[in-house]
């Protein structure tokens, strides 16, 4: 009968369901309509879902800072203590995508692009890893870090060792992973592969190819840091050095390096090349212990 009704709630197996009372228009009857809680709740999942996945991308979106001459460009991720994340030659900040995501999501991790690398941006002046360090050391200015944990990685070691030397103000552990200071430092195989690739992109430029950013690069690896043993001996800064069984620099010289740092500890990473070490297992092990330490 018109305008007669009630809301009722009825159990079927597995499954929840409210009869709700849809109001009568025009002489109509009342509807009932049957809601499956169970469906509500999963479409409030996936919204959910959604909202973390799209908030996510917007934390790994790439910011930029403006320094002196470049914007240089950066990713922010996580809150906590700050850990800075300097990556090696040639390549970009993505390579600490697991460590910014997984691995030490629970620091304010801050992984820039050092000029010429990744987005930031290209400027064909000269490049040392002295100047490098300059440029990280004006961005921590500019982003605001009065304090912070450090993990560099080949060449961002490298830059990482200027910086010990420079602001441990700023640095109060520092972790590098496969630096050296001197060219000599490289395994015979790997600096004459170097040399070759320098003498090919020359070739290619005499034959008209854009290679300027290409033999910027291989210069930062084919001559010294800047830094003496007695530069190392002055540093003052907890210092955990990780170097690969397999690595692409002499044992040697990284145990050199390691000697002339005071109160450095050096520990190999077994099973793994210069290039596998980052991501390895034992790897974060060793650098969460030595940042909680």
């Amino acid at each position: 009968m018109c305008g007669q009704g009630g809301a009722s709630a009825s159990r079927a197996e597995n499954s929840v369901t409210v009869e709700v009372i849809i109001l009568p228009s025009k002489k109509k009857c009342g509807e009932t309509v049957k809601i499956n809680l169970r469906n509500i709740i999963t479409g409030l999942n996936r919204f959910i879902g959604f909202w973390r996945d799209y908030t996510g991308r917007l934390a790994m979106r790439t910011r930029y800072i403006q320094l002196k001459d470049m914007k240089l460009a950066y990713r922010r991720m996580g809150s906590g203590k700050t850990l800075l994340l300097l990556h090696g030659n040639g390549e970009s900040r993505d390579i600490f995508t697991e460590y910014q995501e997984v691995f030490f999501a629970d620091y304010d991790t801050v992984a820039p692009d050092s000029r010429c690398h990744g987005e930031s941006v290209f400027d064909p002046c000269p490049l040392t890893i002295e100047s490098l360090s300059d440029d990280i050391a004006e961005f921590c200015r500019a982003a605001g870090i009065e304090e912070a944990f450090l993990i560099g990685y080949s060449d961002g070691a490298n830059i990482a060792l200027h910086l010990a030397k420079r602001a441990p103000h700023i640095f109060k552990r520092i972790a590098l992973i496969s630096p050296n200071v001197l060219v000599s430092g490289f395994k015979p195989a790997t600096l004459l592969s170097m040399r070759l690739q320098r003498f090919f992109w020359r070739a290619a430029g005499l034959a008209g190819l854009d290679v300027r950013r290409r033999l910027m690069l291989l210069g930062l690896m084919l001559n010294d840091i800047g830094l003496s043993g007695e530069d190392l001996a002055s540093l003052d800064v907890p210092v955990l050095l990780l170097y690969a069984e397999r690595d692409v620099i002499k044992k040697s010289h990284i145990e050199d390096i390691a000697l002339s740092i005071p109160g450095c500890r050096a520990v190999m990473i077994e099973g793994t090349d210069h290039y596998s070490i980052l991501n390895d297992a034992a790897t974060v092990n060793e650098l969460r212990r030595f940042l909680t330490g």
